[in-house]
């Protein structure tokens, strides 16, 4: 008896990127802050959304997000369509010194000190 056995493969490709089930989310830090995601994984069923949250940590604010993705938007979601390697670019909040003088009787508030933009 002859048994014939017929095994069809499939492959799917996005551009040149053959297609995965799980794509993977890499995250950096340009600057002081972190980056929260939820869900919080490393990898992600094709098509899920991440939302991705930068945090400054204090004196520093937060710019821009490069690398698979652009914009100032903070928070956002992430179409995991593919590998995504993406960077939180945090911002060094200016610091200016306040010299204050008294003349004649009276007092200033606030005192002479550093301050951060925009805190006078």
């Amino acid at each position: 008896m002859l048994t014939r056995i017929v095994l069809f493969v499939l492959f799917c490709c996005l551009g040149n990127q053959a297609f995965s089930a799980t794509q993977t989310l890499t995250i950096s830090t340009n600057g002081s802050g972190a980056v929260t995601r939820n869900p919080n994984n490393v990898a992600y069923p094709n098509g899920a959304v991440v939302t991705l949250t930068a945090t400054p940590a204090g004196g520093w604010q937060f710019g821009s997000w490069s690398g698979d993705i652009s914009g100032v938007i903070n928070p956002t979601n992430v179409l995991m369509d593919s590998d995504k390697a993406i960077t939180a670019n945090f911002l060094a909040i200016p610091t200016y010194s306040l010299t204050v003088g008294v003349a004649g009787s009276g007092t200033v508030v606030p005192s002479s000190g550093s301050y951060l933009s925009n805190t006078v």
